[in-house]
């Protein structure tokens, strides 16, 4: 998360709270019941974003939200109703300060609670300011001695704590939907849910005696209320949740006790006493505190630092429910691509991807191949660096005809980073600066870097993805299915041959040493293969633990079945509503490997290792351009491989099968081919039969992969895995390169860093590499 967007965060959240300080002033002004101004309140609230809606073009998604999506809000609008409710009933019996504070007691239950309901770490190092938090609740409140104001007074503190249970409840859920649903239609729906619930309130409030709001002076205030403190201070809370922890967003929120306790103060006659002082001032240093407190040191929604111990990870499982969740995505594609439609002729969608955000989108392109050539639009996917590849994508380029969708979960994501801002600069130079935006959307997670990118500069649309489904896992969200269905493909027949499959058990290959899996000449099967790779190398390998998958031709996988520990599994072509069905199969089978394994199956510390050391080789030479890489074996011409120190001879693959006999022994469980050149037919025949004869030199399995893309896939395993893999880097010495607009460095430059990033990670790992 950036600095920035931590900011923005902060900021949002602190003026929502200095909004909603006011309600206590202009509560005195309203004569009302406390029923019956929340009534109006969120009526006013429901009202008011509706209209915001209708001017921003949403308000006909509000019915495309999935069912369970839907009951979810209304009872979270239910439960904001009740504690508003709450609230202002508390300042009929207490000081505004006492009311304030103590309905305030929920950030700490906020931290507590959000382990368990969403899955976020407990953050050691927000405890001291929640103890300062609460050291300072207690001094403002400890003078009132609940008794200042006999009964009543008690009375209004217990009104105020039973709020303070249900705000906790609210940031805690909010936190969930805020990174899954549109924050225009969680406010709408809250307030939708709040009025259902109040009318009966009312009612009967107004039945038993409540003073009912007359005149325009109660409705005029309720109407502010709603508007402003309702509609427009929900929408900033929102953005501060979607960039912010729960526990971090709650503690700012303190920010409308200590402004309502000024205001009383200024507005209300309402004496600030020292010990209020001295409470408030220990509030906002432990909101200060927590403002400082680095968002390295927590852990996002969804991110899982400890070892799997069998435990609900419920905040990584969103791809359980993911089938479920499709329906509402689907009409929010559709309207996307029917925009699209209406404003020029597609002919080609170009993903630019890598790891999960680029695996699920290619493997669908294959499973809807026949749709797409009948609708006469290509999908194309481009998850690489490699100069030359990327150099022939970008001179068939013609965004007058292309849609271009930028995915990354991270919104960081390096390589992603570097081809938007290539395409994008084509696109401008193609349909100048205004148009050029129209040709772009953005997947990514919420309050991402891209999102405000793709924002700030006017692209189509930003589809916000689940935080809650890692990248790998995503094959049935907006990463796997958004480019077909922008293409105008039905995808019905995916998600429910998925929503089929509820829980599975671990294959027991998964629990072996090495899964081979064989590909020919089907797109569709190599497709299919390489999703899974990623999918078993990514989860299981770390901490020492976790099976080889390897992708080859018929030939090796002949030798490599011979081998002890080796499962063949073949990957089938199969009907869309077979694959989805084993897309979720092949996800709950990995989970339960990997509590059998006792890893994390949802964290890639050693993938993010990697992406660290490429950005510190970059930086180092930012000044000086980063023109070399370690002398690695170099890729040549159709005969092979030249030594990359300059020697004249050429290497075929029997020769580099020599090469690496003295760094083969019994310890060698496998040898990775790792080769940073194009990944075109010459160049994976050659790789091929290289695999073939190391294999039959060696007798281990052997596996062929294409940087960088491999970094977002096996290269997990590489580095956390079991130890025994020989790692013979290759590349081509090509001369083609690209500046990438906006950075200092250029392609290649990033190509080499990548590849350098590597060789050095793993020999940090103790891993042996050939170079």
């Amino acid at each position: 998360m950036t600095k920035r967007t931590r900011v923005i965060g902060i900021v949002a959240i602190l003026f929502a709270g200095v909004i909603w300080g006011t309600i206590p002033v202009i509560k005195q002004h309203i004569h009302a019941s406390p029923q019956i101004v929340v009534f109006g309140r969120v009526l006013c609230g429901l009202l008011a974003m509706s209209v915001w809606l209708g001017a921003r073009g949403k308000l006909p998604r509000v019915v495309r939200l999935s069912r369970t999506d839907t009951i979810q809000l209304l009872i979270q609008g239910g439960i904001l109703g009740i504690n508003w409710l709450l609230f202002l009933a508390a300042f009929d019996h207490a000081s505004v300060a006492t009311a304030e504070l103590l309905a305030y007691f929920g950030p700490p239950l906020v931290a507590v609670m959000a382990p368990f309901m969403i899955g976020e770490r407990f953050d050691r190092q927000i405890i001291l300011p929640l103890l300062l938090s609460v050291a300072g609740l207690v001094i403002v409140v400890a003078p009132h001695g609940l008794g200042g104001g006999g009964g009543t007074e008690l009375w209004g503190a217990l009104l105020a704590f039973a709020s303070s249970i249900t705000y906790a409840i609210l940031m805690v859920r909010g936190k969930k939907f805020s990174h899954t649903i549109d924050r225009d239609l969680i406010v709408w729906y809250e307030c939708l849910g709040a009025t259902v619930i109040m009318i009966p309130i009312a009612i009967w409030s107004y039945a038993h005696g409540g003073a009912a709001a007359t005149g325009v002076t109660d409705w005029g205030w309720m109407l502010v209320l709603g508007a402003v403190h309702t509609a427009a201070a929900s929408l900033l809370m929102y953005v501060g949740l979607e960039r912010l922890r729960a526990d971090q967003s709650s503690v700012f929120t303190y920010a409308e006790p200590v402004s309502g306790i000024i205001f009383a103060w200024l507005l209300m006659g309402q004496h600030l006493t020292w010990t209020g002082a001295a409470g408030g001032a220990l509030i906002v240093i432990g909101g200060t505190l927590v403002a400082r407190n680095d968002a390295s040191h927590g852990i996002e929604l969804g991110s899982l630092e400890a070892p799997y111990r069998g435990h609900d990870l419920g905040a990584m499982c969103g791809w359980q429910t993911a089938p479920d969740d499709a329906d509402s995505l689907l009409r929010e594609l559709v309207c996307i691509r029917d925009a699209v439609r209406r404003d020029f002729t597609l002919c080609r969608i170009l993903v630019l991807g890598m790891g999960g955000s680029a695996l699920g989108a290619r493997l669908l392109a294959q499973l809807y191949a026949d749709e797409l050539e009948g609708l006469s639009v290509t999908v194309q996917v481009l998850d690489t660096v490699e100069p030359a590849t990327v150099a022939a994508t970008r001179d068939c380029f013609t965004a007058a005809d292309t849609l271009v969708v930028v995915a990354s979960k991270s919104g960081t994501t390096i390589e992603v980073d570097a081809l938007w801002r290539l395409f994008h600069a084509r696109a401008v130079k193609q349909l100048g600066a205004d148009a050029a935006g129209s040709h772009f959307i953005a997947l990514t997670d919420g309050g991402t870097e891209l999102e405000q990118v793709a924002r700030e500069g006017g692209w189509r649309a930003v589809v916000t993805t689940p935080a809650n489904v890692g990248g790998r896992y995503s094959v049935l969200t907006a990463f796997g299915l958004a480019p077909v269905v922008l293409a105008g493909v039905d995808v019905g027949g995916l998600p429910a041959g998925a929503r089929a499959v509820t829980s599975g058990g671990a294959d027991a290959a998964l629990l072996g040493d090495t899964i081979v899996l064989p590909v020919g000449a089907d797109p569709l099967q190599r497709a299919y293969a390489q999703w899974l790779e990623q999918l078993i190398a990514e989860s299981l390998g770390k901490e020492g633990r976790g099976p080889l998958p390897v992708l080859c031709d018929d030939a090796s996988a002949a030798l490599m079945a011979e081998l002890p520990r080796t499962t063949v599994l073949r990957p089938a072509h199969m009907s869309p509503t077979a694959m989805g069905a084993a897309l979720m199969r092949w996800m709950y089978a990995v989970e339960a490997a990997a509590e059998q394994l006792d890893v994390d199956p949802f964290d890639q510390p050693d993938v993010a290792s990697a992406k660290a050391a490429t950005r510190r080789v970059l930086s180092e030479h930012e000044t000086d351009g980063y023109e070399g890489a370690p002398q690695v074996l170099g890729y040549g011409d159709a005969n092979g491989v030249c030594v990359g120190d300059g020697a004249p001879r050429v290497l075929g693959g029997t020769l580099i099968a020599s090469a690496t006999e003295n760094h083969v022994d019994d310890s060698t469980r496998y040898i990775a081919l790792l080769i940073w050149a194009a990944e075109d037919q010459r160049t994976r025949r050659w790789a091929e039969q290289t695999a073939a004869a190391l294999i039959e030199a060696h007798g281990v399995p052997v596996t062929v992969q294409f940087g960088p893309r491999y970094l977002h896939s096996t290269g997990q395993l590489h580095k956390g895995g079991p130890a025994g893999g020989l790692f013979v880097f290759v590349r081509d010495d090509g001369t083609e390169d690209l500046p990438i607009p906006g950075r200092p460095y250029s392609l290649r430059q990033l190509f080499c860093a990548q590849m350098t990033a590597d060789i050095e990670t793993l020999q940090a790992r103790g891993r042996r590499v050939l170079s």
